[in-house]
This record gives C-alpha cells, sequence and structure tokens, in this order.
C-alpha cells in the first residue's frame, strides 16, 4: 500500500522503456519538487518508494522500476491495513492457530471471540453428526473451518453472502477500497478469510498483496444490499 504522498511521486514518472526495463526518464531529487505536492517529509517518502522497489536510485536520480511501474498502472489500489487477533489473546487463547474464519467473523460481527470460536466448533460437529457432510477434517475454529460450515453458520446470523467469482469467469473483484462496498465485510480470498470495514482490512498481517489479491466474494449483513462495485 502507498500512501497519498507516495503516489504522488510515484506518478511524476514515465514508465520504462518497453520490453528492455530500462528507465525512460531519471530525475533529480531537486526537480521532483515542481512535479509533485511534496511537503517537508520529502526526503522520508522517497527512501520509503526506494525500500518498496517502486523506485530505484543512484547519485541523487531516481527512476521508476519495473515493480512501481506494475503498481501505479493499476490506480490508487491502497487499503489500509490494522493489525487485529480478533480478540483471540484476551480471550486467553495462546500459541499459533490457523483461525482466520473465527478472527474474521468475530471482527466484521462484533460478537465475542470465545463464543463465535465455540460456535463454529459446535456448528461443524452437529453438521457433521448429522451427515450434512462427511469430511470431519477442517472444521476446527483453531485449525480451519469447513466452507460449507462457513456459509451456513453465517446465515444462520443473518449475513448475506455475495459472490464476486464464478467458475470460468476470470478474477472480477480485487482486495481494493475501490472495487468493495462500505459498511462491515467478512471476505473471502484463497485458503483465507478476513474482515473488511468502511475500506479498511482488519486482520494479523496485510492479505491484499498490493492490491492483486483475488476476491472469491463477500457477506454483509442482511440488511445492507449489495451496493454495486467498480471492477476494472
Amino acid at each position: 500500500m502507498l500512501t497519498p504522498h507516495e503516489w504522488d511521486v510515484a506518478k511524476c514518472f514515465p514508465p520504462p522503456v518497453a520490453g528492455s526495463g530500462e528507465p525512460s526518464e531519471r530525475i533529480h531529487l531537486d526537480d521532483l519538487f515542481e512535479r509533485a505536492c511534496i511537503d517537508e517529509h520529502f526526503s522520508g517518502v522517497v527512501n520509503s518508494l526506494v525500500n518498496k522497489g517502486v523506485l530505484g536510485f543512484f547519485g541523487r536520480h531516481v527512476w521508476l522500476t519495473d515493480v512501481g511501474a506494475r503498481i501505479v498502472s493499476l490506480g490508487d489500489i491502497g487499503m489500509r491495513w490494522e493489525y487485529s487477533d480478533g480478540g483471540r489473546e484476551k480471550a486467553g487463547y495462546k500459541g499459533y492457530a490457523g483461525d482466520c474464519v473465527c478472527r474474521a467473523i468475530t471482527i466484521a460481527t462484533q460478537q465475542p471471540y470465545r463464543k463465535v470460536y465455540r460456535d463454529l466448533n459446535v456448528f461443524g460437529k452437529t453438521l457433521h453428526e448429522n451427515g450434512v457432510f462427511r469430511k470431519k477434517r477442517n472444521c476446527s475454529s483453531r485449525d480451519g473451518v469447513n466452507r460449507d460450515v462457513i456459509r451456513r453458520y453465517m446465515a444462520s446470523i443473518g449475513w448475506d453472502w455475495h459472490p464476486t467469482m464464478k467458475i470460468g469467469t476470470g478474477c472480477k473483484v480485487h482486495l481494493r477500497k475501490c472495487e468493495l462496498p462500505q459498511g462491515r465485510l467478512v471476505v473471502s480470498l484463497s485458503k483465507h478469510l478476513t474482515a473488511v470495514i468502511d475500506g479498511v482490512i482488519y486482520d494479523t498481517y496485510d492479505p491484499s498483496r498490493e492490491g492483486t489479491r483475488c476476491v472469491y466474494g463477500y457477506w454483509t449483513q442482511m440488511r445492507m444490499r449489495r451496493t454495486k462495485w467498480i471492477t476494472t
């Protein structure tokens, strides 16, 4: 994710020469003041872009790298991420856990972590015992929850499923602020669930992959009907 100042600077540069990866223009640091809305944090912005691989730097000249060109070509894809374990540590749970399902649901629905943790386990066990699905694996709040359990549980607490990808359609929606509706969402990604609230990701790490992560679908509270999202 790039900050607004970083975007201002990165978009000052023309893309590298096609096919060669060579910079089409090397800009002297002093000249950047005339091209971008840069404040007293100018040096920090440039250093950050160099560290992220967006800009190359040598002899007080900077240029847009191939990585930077790809990021800029995608547009303003930045999505803010804030660390949250959903209350796992506070609830007394310790050690590593593959609890993204429990964590995302807890954060988005504002339920206690311990309650969601217990409910998912009970829900999965009940469905298995009733023969709804045969596999007992991947039905643990700690290590992973079966997809059918997730969908049935979310429906039971009053959340709607909005698919954004079907077989053969390819990726239509990415984990980007401009492509998801506002509000509290539980977002389904490849082998991961994350919580997004008003365009901000709440998770133990940033799963966005700089805005390239494909979204399979998302859940919203039933009173919030599907909002038109933008595809690129």
